[in-house]
């Protein structure tokens, strides 16, 4: 029975791995070598989806449901909603990105204007998932990853989606959600490191 155990967590691995894809649209990564400090920026796109719609067609919803089971309480998801993004789905993404390069002493400085090479992380969907006790539903998350000349912004060296990378289905959104951006930064470092960029 253990065997059988292992061998089925095995598999829901590898799907988890082969869920997430990662793929380079332009650019070449030979200006990333000799680079130990890259600057790195969290957009979230105009168009954002969430689930099946609208980033503020999820809000309105949400709200909603929190203010009917208790007045005020809408507000304080959206607090909870919106501060997510540097609680959980930012530190998560920095966090595994410099765990997986840390032999290459590679930094992430957030924000930094004396990098050289700027990382653009702009999301364009998430998928919230839930945990209801008898039912869940893993989250997961889209970006585009955007490396531009820190001086110069408009010169895009290269570019990649990050497509499906899983989250968890447990605990809360941000939880959940900032496990995508884990696994996300995670194999993205790995896919740098297996092309050799650093």
């Amino acid at each position: 029975m253990k065997k059988y155990f292992i061998v089925l967590i095995s598999i829901v691995f590898a799907l988890n791995l082969q869920a997430q894809k990662i793929k380079q649209v332009k650019g070449d990564l030979a200006f990333l070598k000799g680079q130990d400090e890259i600057g790195v920026q969290f957009t979230y796109d105009k168009d954002l989806k969430i689930g099946p719609g609208t980033e503020q067609e999820y809000i309105d919803k949400k709200m909603a449901e929190a203010e009917k089971d208790e007045p005020g309480k809408g507000q304080k998801w959206l607090d909870a909603w919106k501060a997510d993004r540097t609680s959980y789905y930012q530190p998560k993404f920095i966090e595994l990105f410099e765990d997986v390069l840390r032999k290459k002493e590679v930094v992430l400085l957030e924000n930094s204007e004396k990098t050289k090479y700027t990382m653009i992380v702009n999301t364009t969907f998430i998928e919230p998932g839930f945990n209801v006790g008898v039912a869940s539903k893993r989250a997961s998350a889209d970006m585009v990853v955007t490396f531009v000349e820190t001086a110069n912004p408009s010169n895009v060296v290269a570019e990649f989606t990050i497509l499906k990378s899983p989250g968890t289905a447990m605990y809360d959104a941000g939880s959940r959600v900032g496990e995508s951006y884990a696994k996300a930064a995670k194999y993205f470092a790995k896919y740098l490191l297996d092309k050799k960029a650093f």
